[in-house]
């Protein structure tokens, strides 16, 4: 009888303790297609309680009040923002939700245009591509070089444009290259300066891990550039907006023959174009890019 008491005692306590937790609000932050979106804004009300999506699209708001009416909005630069109004909450209770953003303009505000790229502002690209000694964006030469490949072009302000490449040519092999010129930024491209390469796919076996694991990792990037690369539009145009300096930061994704561009005027560090340049293309370089903060 003692063992029956306890435990209902130890089963109480810990109902209570459940009880006692503040009830919360989870969920992810997906496109139209289903890719995850990082970097995105998540606002709760009441109490304007903001956060952001993490790189696998996550986000979290803890310690609400129960009984209370909370309305979610996410939201990001060039998408369609998704709400979802009259959750209430029980004590303990976590409820989930999935933001879907669509590309579109956004309805707020003077009329954001999310413009393709077209063949004209694909060979503004090709003098530049030239100096790099590199084929020009979505060529033949670019789709037969490997079957997936990502490439970035940084024009900085006034220092030295940088070039990263990451060609993957079978399931466990990819080579990352990476070029400077000695030019300053749009002003002045230079002459190529530095070149190096970089065996992705042996760094990543460097310690043992089976093929499974590096072909794992090297589909992950692909995974990834889903919602960063492949589902952007190819530039973000706000009506009236004078840029008169900046980096500009430019992605060519090519998979299985098809090829997405996207370019960016010194995009905010949650973009989800910098976000995938950032944690993918940068992550192989052996090199420290000191300077990426500088934009």
């Amino acid at each position: 009888m003692r063992v029956s008491i306890r435990a209902a005692f130890l089963f109480l306590l810990v109902a209570l303790a459940f009880a006692g937790e503040p009830p919360a609000i989870k969920g992810k932050v997906v496109d139209s297609t289903g890719a995850l979106i990082p970097g995105a804004h998540v606002l709760v009300n009441p109490g304007k309680i903001e956060t952001y999506s993490d790189e696998e699209g996550n986000f979290a708001v803890c310690r609400l009040e129960p009984g209370q009416q909370y309305s979610v909005t996410a939201s990001l630069e060039g998408f369609v923002p998704w709400e979802r109004f009259g959750l209430v909450l029980r004590p303990g209770e976590t409820i989930t939700v999935e933001a879907q953003l669509g590309v579109a303009s956004i309805p707020s505000g003077p009329p954001i245009e999310c413009a393709k790229a077209t063949e004209d502002d694909l060979r503004n690209f090709d003098k530049i591509l030239k100096v790099f000694d590199e084929p020009c964006f979505c060529s033949k030469a670019a789709i037969e070089r490997a079957p997936e490949s990502y490439r970035f072009l940084w024009m900085r302000t006034f220092d030295r444009p940088v070039l990263i490449a990451l060609l993957r040519k079978g399931p466990t092999d990819a080579k990352l290259i990476h070029k400077e010129t000695d030019g300053q930024g749009g002003y002045e491209m230079g002459s190529l300066a530095e070149i190096y390469f970089v065996d992705v796919g042996k760094r990543l076996g460097e310690h043992g891990e089976s093929q499974e694991m590096v072909k794992g990792a090297l589909d992950y990037i692909y995974e990834d550039a889903k919602g960063h690369v492949w589902s952007q539009p190819f530039k973000v145009v706000h009506p009236g907006l004078i840029v008169l300096d900046g980096a500009g930061w430019t992605i060519e994704a090519i998979k299985d023959g098809k090829c997405h561009v996207v370019t960016r005027h010194s995009p905010e560090p949650r973009d989800p174009v910098r976000w995938f340049v950032e944690s993918q293309l940068m992550a192989w370089s052996s090199k420290r890019f000191y300077y990426f903060e500088v934009y």
